[in-house]
């Protein structure tokens, strides 16, 4: 006699191939819209961003591979990566992702040529802030999936030496009323971040 006692797979909540209800049909709300080759890469970090708290970035990165067993298992691997297949990422990364060299160059030209000229420190910062959120942006960083101790301690060097870039940039531009108040911030240890010393330069210019 045959067994009609079947057990269907049930896929955990925590399980990359899980989908829910309210996701159905669903669509991601991504800030930036994407426009174009402009702000593709501040639209894909947060399409990644969206995607990894869903748990479903491994479909793009390749990390959740098609199961080999359970047809189950296979018929949501298929689902989901009919969406999010790496074959659309790339053909959108190859449209949209220019390599703007000419650009960066410039950008990163300008952050030590770039001077206070009399103008107020915040009006100053400002300009400097722009170039430096629009030089971010330009940049094609990873998502980082797993947080091991490593990788937080190399994060966190990487986080202070381009704050101390910023730094001396901010300091290199501001006018010579300002050279006292420099060396001090220069012999502090350890250094301070640039929006502090924004706010000493701040008080001292009042």
């Amino acid at each position: 006699m045959a067994d009609t006692n079947t057990t269907k797979t049930v896929i955990d909540v925590t399980d990359p191939l899980y989908c829910n209800l309210n996701d159905v049909g669903s669509t991601l709300k991504i800030t930036p819209i994407l426009a174009g080759v402009e702000n593709y890469t501040p639209w894909k970090r947060g399409m990644e961003l969206a995607l990894s708290a869903k748990r479903k970035l491994g479909f793009v990165t390749g990390a959740v591979e098609k199961p080999k067993k359970d047809d189950v298992k296979i018929e949501a691997w298929l689902a989901a990566n009919s969406l999010l297949a790496k074959e659309i990422w790339k053909l959108l990364k190859g449209r949209y992702l220019v390599s703007n060299g000419a650009r960066k160059y410039k950008l990163n030209k300008d952050t030590y040529e770039m001077k206070q000229n009399g103008k107020p420190v915040t009006e100053y910062y400002i300009q400097l802030r722009t170039v430096w959120d629009e030089l971010e942006n330009l940049n094609d960083f990873p998502i980082i999936t797993v947080i091991t101790e490593e990788i937080s301690a190399f994060l966190d060097v990487m986080q202070k030496q381009k704050e101390e870039a910023r730094l001396f940039q901010f300091l290199n531009g501001l006018d010579a009323a300002y050279g006292t108040q420099r060396s001090v911030v220069l012999l502090m240890s350890p250094l301070p971040t640039v929006d502090d010393v924004v706010s000493i330069m701040v008080q001292e210019e009042a």
